[in-house]
């Protein structure tokens, strides 16, 4: 599996479902992941996990995240769906407090003993392990955390550049990227702050990173990849038309249940001008059809 000069989706709960990884892949990302998924969950088999891990072959290559502390879990759920995926992302970042409470996400960048005790045996599972991480919990620890990802030989560390108590807030330091890249081996996929193709060249220019990873840059904006593309063959790319944005939606609305298709409408209806009353509208439907005929009413 190779990491290098690639523009990769990034992780993200409740968005990085199916139907939009394959809109993501169609407008030219490289690799696309799965939202975190819980690992004990997985362990379980719990149905509604499982039915998050449903892939297409036209999402290859794929990973998948998890997130989890129970080392045996851990091992149990990457056996059940490794086959289905091209390499598992352990994530090592999130800053949600549900998360944290159970010892998992950002929570573990405490604990780089156990950090090392799980790679060392998921690294023997024959599937690439790639995890991500920030820059610390309360302490910047990054490159620490580094080390011990390039002693267990994985097989890529994304650096999200906050610390978790920033959470989104701020700016991504991204020159905690550079100095994770300077000091390791192994691949670095920058992550933060990346909204533009031109955020894009900034951060490979000032890392030096192995690829970027768009995370919030991508909500309800999956032109960003073909964006990048172009300007970097180019130096030049095209802003997305209302009509194009709206028609996108549309082309997975059928594929969303209604939470979904609500928060993807949000995504996708940002920067349309006279926006908001309608936006707010969306959130209170009870049923997809008065989403669409919201959704309409943009053209006429």
């Amino acid at each position: 599996m190779n990491f290098k000069n690639k523009i990769i989706l990034a992780p993200m709960a409740d968005i990085t479902q199916m139907p939009f990884r394959l809109l993501c892949k169609r407008f030219g990302a490289n690799i696309v992941i799965t939202e975190m998924i819980s690992a004990n969950a997985l362990a379980r088999k719990n149905k509604r996990t499982l039915e998050l891990c449903k892939t297409s072959n036209d999402e290859k290559p794929i990973g998948i995240q998890l997130f989890g502390a129970n080392t045996t879990n851990i091992i149990k759920a990457i056996k059940i769906i490794k086959e289905n995926f091209d390499f598992i992302d352990l994530n090592l970042g999130c800053p949600a407090a549900k998360i944290i409470k159970q010892g998992a996400g950002s929570y573990l960048l405490n604990r780089p003993k156990k950090i090392d005790d799980i790679l060392s045996k998921i690294t023997k599972l024959d599937i690439p392990i790639t995890i991500k991480i920030r820059a610390g919990f309360k302490r910047i620890n990054f490159l620490d955390i580094g080390k011990i990802a390039e002693k267990n030989n994985i097989a890529a560390i994304t650096l999200h550049a906050r610390l978790q108590e920033q959470h989104y807030s701020g700016n991504a330091n991204w020159l905690y990227i550079k100095e994770l890249k300077e000091n390791i081996s192994i691949p670095v996929i920058g992550n933060g702050d990346v909204f533009s193709p031109e955020d894009y060249i900034k951060m490979k220019k000032t890392t030096k990173c192995d690829s970027v990873m768009v995370g919030r840059g991508a909500l309800g904006n999956p032109f960003i990849f073909k964006q990048i593309r172009d300007y970097i063959k180019t130096k030049k790319y095209s802003l997305p038309s209302k009509e194009e944005k709206i028609n996108t939606y549309l082309e997975i609305f059928d594929d969303l249940d209604l939470q979904h298709a609500k928060m993807q409408a949000i995504y996708f209806t940002k920067g349309i001008k006279n926006i908001k009353y309608l936006r707010e509208k969306i959130m209170m439907v009870k049923t997809k059809k008065e989403i669409k005929d919201l959704i309409n009413c943009l053209f006429f």
